[in-house]
């Protein structure tokens, strides 16, 4: 799974990297390893690699099985991680934003209690839901109470070196930009 990531993500080549992804899927699912091990190698396959082939509607109830799964073998950081993913493919795909909110507000709790390290993504996709979500917001987005603006999450972002933040910010931005029909502001993230 994580060769297939790497195919996809640095060797710029998709579909050898979807290839080697599903044969690490079958070999997965024939592991007699341990659960958490398992939990994580799925949670790669299906949020890094499988969805550029795949539709992404296909993955997005995979992440609460996962989810559930990892809570059970104690793995929070995966299962939060998820839950993070479960969340952001139904902003994209456009599930009903009021459960989206609730599940973002859930996850983002547990995250700050637990501490878990990907907080400021969670943030991000939180912020794309709540703008498109509470009329107004959108036009008060610095006053969303607790979350950090894109602009405050991108300097995080540049300041840790964090690439994987900074696409989540440039992602959920450019969809709040895109909905508000701004496409001059998509064209200068996207750049």
């Amino acid at each position: 799974a994580m060769a297939a990531y790497g195919i996809v993500n640095f060797g710029n080549d998709i579909m050898a990297g979807y290839r080697v992804g599903k044969v690490a899927e079958s070999l997965i699912e024939e592991s007699q390893s341990k659960q958490t091990l398992r939990n994580r190698l799925v949670t790669v396959w299906y949020g890094h690699s499988r969805m550029f082939v795949e539709p992404i509607q296909a993955s997005r109830e995979k992440f609460i099985e996962l989810y559930n799964q990892s809570m059970l073998s104690g793995d929070l950081e995966n299962a939060l991680y998820s839950r993070l993913f479960y969340c952001k493919i139904g902003l994209h795909i456009g599930s009903n934003l009021d459960s989206i909110g609730r599940a973002h507000s859930i996850m983002i709790e547990q995250m700050t209690k637990l501490k878990q390290n990907i907080l400021h993504n969670a943030m991000s996709s939180f912020r794309a839901c709540t703008m498109l979500l509470r009329p107004g917001a959108y036009e008060n987005a610095s006053t969303i109470k607790g979350i950090k603006t894109f602009d405050e999450l991108r300097q995080i972002a540049y300041n840790t070196h964090n690439e994987h933040l900074l696409w989540h910010v440039d992602i959920d931005e450019m969809l709040v930009k895109f909905w508000f029909k701004e496409y001059i502001p998509v064209t200068r993230i996207s750049e």
